[in-house]
C-alpha cells in the first residue's frame, strides 16, 4: 500500500475515533445485510432444484416464506443502517466545520489574506461534505465489499472452478486499469476544487465591491471576471467527465465479460446435465454479487481520489494554526503599561519600522499618524496579538506578549476599526457580542450618544442587517463605538473612528473619554491635526519619529 493511503487512513482513525463504536454498529449491521443478500440466490437454487423440480407445492411456499422473511429482515437492517450513518455524517460535517472553523480563527491574518474569503468559505461549506461523504460509512463500505467479494468467490468456487478463475482474472484486469486512472483522477478532482474556489473568491469580491462598480460602472470588467471563472469550473468538470466515461467506458466491457461466459459456457454446461438449471441462476445471480461491489469500490474509487485532495485541505489548515499550546499567563487587568523594546517588522524583509523603544503608561493618550502604507494598523496588529514583531519584544506588565494567554489580554482590548464590522442581529446583541453585560448599562450609553433618540425610530431590538446597509454611517460608527467602551477595557484603540460621525457626536465622545481616561491607555490614529484630547505621546510613522509631550523629547525609530 503506498504511503500517501497510509498516512490518509491514519488521519481518517484520528478524526472518525469518537464515532467508533458506532461505526462498529453499522459494520455489523452491514454485515448481516451482506450474508442476507448472499442467501437469496442459495434459496433460488433450492426453490428450482428442490421445490420446483420435484412439484413439491409444500417445499415450494416454505422456500418463499424464507425469502420472504431474508427479504423483510434485510429492509429492516438497511433502514436502521441508514439512521447509523446519516447520524454519524451530521456529527461530523458539524464537527469538522467547526474544527475548520476555528482553526480559522486561530490563524495569522498574513495567513488568511493569501487565500480569498471565498476559498475559505467554500472550503468549510463545500468540501467538508465531500470528506464526510467517504468518511461515514464509505470506509466501512470498502470493507464489506471486500468481505462481500471474498465470501462470494469461495461460493462460486465450490460451484464451478474454472468461473471462479474467470472472475479472479477480470477482477485482476479491473484494478490495473483503475491504478492507471487513479493519479488522472486526483489531479482533476484537485483542479475542480481549485475552480470552485474561484468562483467562490470571485462571488465575494463583486459583492464586496458592488458600491463601486455601480458607481464607477465597472459591470462588464465584474461580470467577465465572474464569467472566466465560470468557464474554468466548467471546463474542469467537462475534462472529469470526459475522464470518468473513458475509465467507466473500460470497466463496463470487464463487466460484462463474465456475464457472458457464464450465459455460453454454463448454458452449455446446464444443456449437457452437467449442472442444474438452479445451479446456473445461482451461479449467474453470484457473479453479479461479485461485479456489483467491484463496481461500488471503482465508484468509491473516484470519490475517493476528491475526498483526498478535500481532506488534506482540511487537515493541513486544522493543523497548521497559530494556537500556543503552552501553558500562558493570564492577566486579569493592567497595573503599568505596554513596553516595546526594540520591535521591528515588516513585509518580505522591506521593513515598515526599526528597532521601537517606548514606555506607554497607564492614564496615557497615544496619536499614531502617518500616510498610507507607513504602518499604522500594522502597529496596532502588534499591539494587540494578531501579528508577531519581527524583531524585538512587546511586554505587558513585564511579561512578553508571546508568553501571555491571548484570551485573556483581549478582554482588555477593544479596537473601534475604520471599517465598521456589523452582525446581522438586534442592536443589542451587536454591542453585546456574546458578552455578560447589563442591558441599562448599554441603554444609557445609547442615549448618551444618542444612538437611541427621539429624531429615529431605533431601539435595542431593532434589526441590523447586511453590515448595517439599513442604517446611517454614523449610526454603525455610534454602535462599533459602543461595543468597544461598552466593557470598561483598559486600552482602546480608535482607528480613524470619526470618519462617519458628526460633530457633536465627536464631542460627546472626546468628553466621555476625558472623564474616563484614568487606568487606561486610549490609541488614537487619526489624520486630524488636533484632537480634543491631551495627547501624551506622538508617533509619526511617516517621519519615523516619535513625540513625547512631556519631556518634549524626540527619539528617533
Amino acid at each position: 500500500m503506498q504511503y500517501w493511503v497510509i498516512l490518509f487512513y491514519s488521519k481518517h482513525y484520528m478524526v472518525m475515533k469518537p464515532y467508533v463504536k458506532k461505526e462498529i454498529i453499522g459494520f455489523i449491521v452491514i454485515c448481516c445485510m451482506t450474508f442476507l443478500t448472499l442467501l437469496n440466490p442459495y434459496i433460488m437454487k433450492k426453490i428450482f432444484d428442490e421445490a420446483i423440480s420435484m412439484q413439491n407445492f409444500k417445499l415450494l411456499f416454505r422456500f418463499i416464506f424464507i425469502y420472504g422473511v431474508v427479504y423483510l429482515l434485510r429492509q429492516a437492517l438497511e433502514i436502521y443502517q441508514i439512521y447509523i450513518f446519516t447520524y454519524i455524517g451530521e456529527k461530523l460535517v458539524y464537527d469538522l466545520r467547526m474544527n475548520l472553523y476555528n482553526a480559522l480563527m486561530n490563524k495569522n491574518t498574513i495567513d488568511l489574506e493569501e487565500k480569498g474569503k471565498g476559498e475559505l468559505i467554500s472550503q468549510i461549506l463545500n468540501e467538508v461534505p465531500i470528506i464526510v461523504n467517504f468518511l461515514a460509512g464509505t470506509s466501512v463500505n470498502i470493507l464489506i465489499q471486500v468481505l462481500n467479494i471474498t465470501a462470494t468467490f469461495i461460493i462460486v468456487y465450490s460451484l464451478n472452478k474454472l468461473i471462479a478463475i474467470t472472475l479472479v482474472i477480470d477482477a485482476f484486469f479491473i484494478w490495473v486499469i483503475t491504478k492507471r486512472f487513479n493519479p488522472k483522477l486526483k489531479s482533476i478532482n484537485t483542479l475542480i476544487i481549485k475552480n470552485k474556489a474561484t468562483v467562490n473568491n470571485t462571488i465575494k469580491e463583486n459583492l464586496d465591491n458592488l458600491k463601486i462598480i455601480k458607481y464607477m460602472h465597472f459591470y462588464k470588467y465584474a461580470a467577465k471576471k465572474f464569467s472566466r471563472a465560470l468557464h474554468k469550473d466548467i471546463l474542469g468538470k467537462f475534462s472529469s467527465i470526459s475522464l470518468t466515461n473513458k475509465y467507466n467506458l473500460y470497466l463496463s466491457l470487464l463487466y460484462f465479460l463474465p456475464s457472458l461466459i457464464i450465459l455460453s459456457y454454463g448454458g452449455n454446461q446446464a444443456i449437457k446435465q452437467e449442472i442444474t438449471v438452479g445451479t446456473m441462476i445461482a451461479l449467474f445471480t453470484y457473479i453479479n454479487n461479485f461485479l456489483n461491489p467491484i463496481q461500488i469500490l471503482t465508484n468509491i474509487n473516484i470519490d475517493f481520489q476528491a475526498s483526498i485532495v478535500a481532506f488534506n485541505r482540511y487537515y493541513d489548515t486544522v493543523s497548521n494554526t497559530n494556537e500556543d499550546k503552552r501553558e500562558l499567563k493570564k492577566i486579569k487587568c493592567l497595573n503599568d503599561g505596554i513596553k516595546l523594546n526594540n520591535v521591528s517588522f515588516g513585509y518580505d524583509k522591506n521593513y515598515l519600522f526599526k528597532n521601537i523603544n517606548l514606555n506607554v503608561h497607564l492614564n496615557t493618550v497615544v496619536k499614531i499618524t502617518g500616510e498610507n502604507g507607513t504602518g499604522k494598523s500594522t502597529l496596532v496588529d502588534l499591539l494587540c496579538g494578531i501579528l508577531i514583531p519581527d524583531k524585538g519584544e512587546i511586554e505587558y506588565d513585564g511579561i512578553n506578549i508571546n508568553d501571555i494567554d491571548k484570551h485573556s489580554l483581549k478582554k482588555l482590548i477593544a479596537i473601534v476599526p475604520q471599517r465598521t464590522y456589523l452582525f446581522n442581529d438586534t442592536i443589542v446583541n451587536n454591542i453585546k457580542v456574546g458578552r455578560n453585560i447589563d442591558e441599562k448599562i448599554i441603554l444609557d450609553l445609547c442615549k448618551k450618544f444618542e444612538l437611541i433618540n427621539s429624531n429615529n425610530n431605533l431601539n435595542l431590538e431593532s434589526m441590523v442587517i447586511n453590515n448595517g446597509s439599513n442604517i446611517s454611517g454614523g449610526e454603525c460608527q455610534k454602535i462599533s463605538l459602543l461595543r468597544a467602551i461598552v466593557n470598561n477595557p483598559q486600552i482602546i484603540i480608535f482607528d480613524e473612528f470619526s470618519t462617519f460621525i458628526d460633530e457633536k457626536t465627536k464631542n460627546i465622545f472626546y468628553k466621555y473619554m476625558r472623564q474616563n481616561k484614568a487606568g487606561k491607555i486610549i490609541i488614537v490614529i487619526s489624520h486630524e491635526t488636533q484632537l480634543d484630547l491631551e495627547v501624551d505621546i506622538n508617533i509619526d510613522l511617516s517621519k519615523q519619529k516619535i513625540h513625547i509631550d512631556q519631556n518634549y523629547k524626540e527619539a528617533v525609530l
